[in-house]
């Protein structure tokens, strides 16, 4: 595997694509890189857009590497790839596929287009897929060795988790915790005592932006989420009215009348610079200036007075969630030169592979284009295989589940398994009304683990055809 992963990465290199790390001077969820440089720690602990590990380790790159930082980030992005093709392949064979699927699967996966357009962007959602899986094979190793450095390597692995992206909630990891508890009843005690210094790091983030900020969670963004799936879905007529109507503010109808009446909003004067600037020393937007706590809570609150209003608002988020969430993933606004270059395999592959009908180089991000008849052009962007896909992988996996909890000489399967179909629905099931414009890429997340029961499906269906032909 490692030598196919090479090759596929060498090959990809020769038609072109490279690492964009252009995204550190503009994307929103990262700090001034002249900040990260000189105040990493400050910066990092009054950084109320994300959680902190992911900026601490981008810091660490700048100021160890200097101008080689480029290099040195896209050596860990192609570690992190080889680590995503050994740990899925492992998750595989722990789960019970056979070596041909597994080796298959893998394969394929990692050398796809989509893989590599994530592999070559600076954005934590790439190290996250490469950890989820390896998290599921140290989980196996846990329950099946009673090994205890695998369980806190476990539990470790989810802090960072939570602690480099807020879509990982505090809750998410609580979840986790009561799902092995509840499969796991013999080593409840074992469970909890490696759960603990990681559920007490990411409390303590939750609790520091409390007390610093008024928010008991990894971000401060949750309100401009909840806006895309309630008052981001109202027509111009809904919006006005609703406006007039004293329910929701000016900064969702007309957001430059909004910030007029807030002249001084930009300029706290809290003596911190990642809370001060109105811009990074690259010439964009500081959207972690200390402003924006009130843009964002302002958003929370119109999300809040939509849902009383339109409930069916929900709705619409929803039927526009789950049909960019199976856009395929390379659908997405990389690098313009890595996309140019894969052009052509892309469309190859979303059309063959992923079973896309209309090729789209970004999956639609207006909610207008939801509605009416434009809804069958959408139809015709979903990848139909994809859905097909998470349909066999999580039907299966429910069936295993509930097949090996049955079966006592096959339990410690069960953790592995629930722990599996557990993140791929979380994935899906906060993704689809709340990341609507995103969702496809935040699929990506899950789309390792999908494909890992597939190959247990896979291999159950060959066994079952060689037991057919047999008779």
């Amino acid at each position: 595997m490692a030598v196919f992963f090479a090759l596929s990465r060498l090959a990809y290199f020769a038609a072109g694509v490279r690492f964009d790390v252009h995204p550190l001077d503009f994307f929103i969820q990262y700090p001034d890189p002249v900040l990260l440089r000189t105040d990493l720690l400050r910066t990092s602990y009054y950084w109320h857009m994300t959680p902190p590990l992911y900026n601490l380790f981008l810091g660490a790159i700048l100021k160890i590497f200097g101008d080689n930082y480029a290099v040195a980030l896209q050596g860990v992005y192609v570690l992190a790839g080889l680590f995503l093709a050994v740990s899925l392949y492992l998750l595989m064979r722990s789960l019970g596929a056979s070596q041909l699927p597994s080796l298959l699967l893998t394969a394929i996966f990692v050398a796809s287009p989509a893989t590599v357009l994530y592999e070559n962007w600076l954005y934590p959602d790439y190290l996250i897929a490469a950890l989820l899986p390896c998290m599921a094979w140290l989980l196996g190793r846990a329950v099946t060795r009673r090994s205890m450095p695998a369980l806190v390597a476990f539990f470790s692995l989810a802090a960072a988790i939570v602690l480099s992206r807020s879509f990982y909630h505090l809750g998410w990891l609580i979840l986790i915790v009561a799902l092995l508890l509840l499969m796991n009843r013999g080593s409840r005690t074992r469970i909890l005592v490696a759960a603990a210094l990681p559920i007490l790091l990411c409390a303590l983030l939750y609790v520091k932006n409390y007390a610093v900020f008024g928010f008991f969670s990894g971000s401060s963004t949750y309100g401009v989420q909840a806006y895309y799936g309630t008052t981001l879905q109202l027509t111009p007529a809904e919006l006005h009215l609703l406006r007039d109507q004293g329910k929701i503010s000016d900064l969702s109808v007309n957001p430059d009348a909004w910030y007029a009446e807030r002249p001084g909003l930009f300029n706290p004067g809290t003596g911190v610079p990642a809370l001060d600037q109105p811009l990074k020393s690259t010439g964009f937007l500081n959207w972690n200036n200390r402003g924006y706590l009130e843009v964002w809570n302002q958003y929370g609150r119109d999300a809040t007075a939509t849902v009383k209003a339109r409930p069916t608002v929900v709705l619409r988020a929803v039927r526009m969630g789950l049909l960019v969430l199976f856009v395929p993933s390379d659908s997405y606004e990389f690098s313009a030169a890595n996309r140019s270059r894969l052009n052509g395999l892309e469309r190859l592959v979303d059309t063959g592979l992923y079973g896309q009908p209309a090729y789209v180089a970004r999956a639609n991000q207006d909610p207008a284009n939801f509605r009416g008849a434009q809804l069958g052009e959408r139809l015709r962007e979903v990848g139909w295989l994809i859905v097909l896909a998470y349909v066999i992988a999580l039907a299966y996996g429910a069936w295993v589940l509930w097949r090996v909890l049955r079966d006592r000489t096959r339990s410690h399967l069960a953790p592995l398994i629930a722990f599996t179909l557990f993140v791929i629905c979380y994935i899906v099931v906060i993704d689809v009304p709340f990341g609507s414009p995103d969702n496809n890429r935040y699929r990506f997340m899950a789309d390792p683990l999908v494909v890992a029961l597939l190959a247990v499906a896979i291999t159950a269906l060959w066994k079952q055809l060689r037991r057919l032909t047999a008779r």
